[in-house]
């Protein structure tokens, strides 16, 4: 994406600063940029656009990771960075209670280093997931969970833990484009590689960066049965509600009330050490998206269906301290 330098002046709330910024913009459209009611709106998706929303098509790269509890009749299905590792602890508790004990005590304990159910609950192939929706038992009887989040918060959190803490790791280069801790380079490259999958397909998929950065409507066949998930919406700044109804699900399934009040108390502790939402390096990220438009007008570019679907407001410039990070 070629670009240049203009000056652009605006007025941005960001807590208790008036910030003046220059813009970073060539042949890039800011529809609304200037409007209070966002950086895009609705009509983003116009054939003519130079740069078009991205959308779920026959080649996208699906994510499935289907976790199942036959026993309560329960199936949740992950997106990395909107409470997945909490939903995988739990659901192993549920599908073998024995053997999660035998290994740990705290639902945080249970990474992707020392699973207690080694994956044996996990639906990943696509025939097995449909059985999850194809037939009528399952329809009726099972509760089909889906966890979604801020799509700019799960962004921040993304990078935050893969692209800068964790850079050194082996192959880390790869999944972030080599950008070097430079988010822009990042959201740039991601939304070139986006398109052209969108349109063409993506060949080899970076399965990090597919599952921490590709847009959620991306994950878990949802558009194909997204009329039986149940959407809750995470949030780490605004926990309490999210707690409230996953509690409430959950006490529909006939979970036993010890084992609900066990998970109660777990999921308000302590988080996994992937955390990173009182990291100050995240807030740091956070200031840099939200000082500019361009950033924050690709982002909505590349997350246009999940503002949409989960019904999260599109960036407003006026609105930071309202938004759910």
């Amino acid at each position: 994406m070629k670009i240049c330098f203009t000056q652009l002046t605006l007025k941005l709330f960001l807590i208790f600063e008036i910030i003046s910024f220059g813009v970073h913009c060539e042949n890039y459209k800011f529809p609304t940029i200037t409007k209070p009611n966002g950086a895009i709106n609705s009509k983003c998706s116009l054939q003519d656009d130079k740069f078009p929303c991205i959308r779920i098509t026959i080649h996208s790269s699906i994510a499935r990771y289907h976790y199942v509890s036959q026993k309560y009749k329960l199936h949740a299905c992950t997106i990395n960075k909107a409470f997945s590792s909490m939903m995988v602890s739990i659901l192993c508790l549920l599908y073998d209670k024995k053997r999660f004990f035998k290994i740990h005590r705290h639902l945080n304990e249970d990474d992707w280093n020392n699973l207690a159910c080694s994956n044996e609950n996990l639906i990943t192939s696509i025939p097995e997931s449909a059985k999850l929706f194809a037939n009528e038992e399952n329809e009726k009887k099972y509760k089909h969970i889906m966890v979604v989040r801020n799509p700019i918060a799960r962004l921040i959190s993304s990078y935050t833990h893969l692209c800068i803490k964790s850079k050194n790791v082996s192959g880390r280069e790869k999944t972030c484009f080599n950008s070097n801790g430079n988010i822009q380079i990042f959201l740039e490259r991601l939304y070139e590689s986006l398109t052209n999958e969108m349109k063409f397909g993506g060949g080899e998929v970076n399965v990090h960066r597919r599952n921490h950065f590709h847009p959620s409507v991306w994950n878990c066949d949802y558009v194909k049965y997204k009329k039986y998930y149940t959407i809750i919406k995470y949030s780490s700044k605004h926990p309490k509600q999210f707690y409230r109804n996953l509690m409430s699900v959950l006490r529909k399934q006939n979970i036993p009330k010890h084992e609900l009040a066990y998970i109660r108390r777990e999921i308000s502790g302590p988080r996994n050490a992937h955390a990173t939402y009182k990291d100050g390096v995240r807030w740091e990220q956070t200031k840099i998206i939200w000082k500019s438009p361009y950033l924050l007008d690709l982002i909505s570019r590349i997350y246009f269906e999940d503002f949409m679907q989960f019904g999260y407001k599109l960036p407003n410039l006026e609105a930071f301290k309202k938004m759910q990070l």
